[in-house]
C-alpha cells in the first residue's frame, strides 16, 4: 500500500511566486467592492472639503476607489487639475499620488487626529 502525502506532496512543485499570485488572485475573484454611486450633494460636500483643505493646509483621508478596492490614502491635496480632472496629492512619505475625480468616493479631514 503506498501512503499519501496529501497536498504536501504539491507543495515543493510551486515557486513562492505562483503561491503569491494565486492568493491575489482568489482574494480578487471573491471580494470585489461595488463601486459607491455619490448623489450631487455628497460630491458639493467633497469639493467644499478639498478647497477648504487646500486653502488652508488640512490633511484629508481619502476614500479611493480602484481595482475593484476601497482603499485609504492620507495627505494633502497639492493641486487640483480641473482640464485632467486629477488631484495632486502629497501623501504622508512626501510622495505625488494622482488621483482622478472619479475615484474618490469620501474624504474626512484630519486636523484633529494629527
Amino acid at each position: 500500500m503506498i501512503r499519501d502525502r496529501g497536498s504536501i506532496k504539491w507543495t515543493s512543485l510551486m515557486l513562492p511566486e505562483h503561491v503569491k499570485e494565486l492568493r491575489r488572485y482568489i482574494y480578487e475573484e471573491h471580494y470585489d467592492t461595488p463601486e459607491p454611486i455619490l448623489d450631487e450633494q455628497q460630491m458639493e460636500e467633497m469639493n467644499e472639503v478639498m478647497l477648504e483643505a487646500m486653502e488652508y493646509h488640512v490633511p484629508l483621508m481619502f476614500t479611493i476607489y480602484k481595482n475593484k478596492r476601497l482603499i485609504t490614502l492620507s495627505g494633502y491635496i497639492h493641486y487640483i487639475d480641473t482640464n485632467n480632472k486629477q488631484l495632486r496629492i502629497l501623501d504622508m512619505n512626501d510622495n505625488v499620488e494622482f488621483v482622478s475625480f472619479s475615484e474618490v468616493k469620501k474624504l474626512v479631514k484630519m486636523e484633529g487626529l494629527i
